[in-house]
């Protein structure tokens, strides 16, 4: 059977948007959550400080949660939180 364009539906290019904005939301953040990832380990294997990589890990999920739930926020606390690791990591 051969198929013909008033089989074809429209585009709808505001839920192509939609999409495509919670898709570039959820990269930034993933981007920015593993970066944390990798500064949580190198506080706990380089300066052997469970404890506040503990902290670290904690305050990067929790932060990950905000931005998931706020999409004003979407990476923004997640960066704050890699700030705070990178001065800790720095500091140790």
């Amino acid at each position: 059977m051969a198929t013909t364009t008033d089989d074809i539906p429209e585009m709808d290019y505001a839920e192509h948007e939609r999409t495509f904005r919670g898709f570039a939301r959820f990269t930034e953040m993933s981007i920015a959550l593993v970066l944390s990832m990798v500064v949580v380990i190198a506080i706990w294997g380089v300066r052997h400080a469970g404890g506040w990589a503990l902290l670290g890990f904690i305050l990067a999920i929790v932060a990950t949660a905000i931005g998931a739930l706020s999409p004003a926020l979407a990476w923004r606390p997640i960066a704050a939180v890699l700030v705070l690791l990178l001065l800790i990591l720095a500091l140790l």
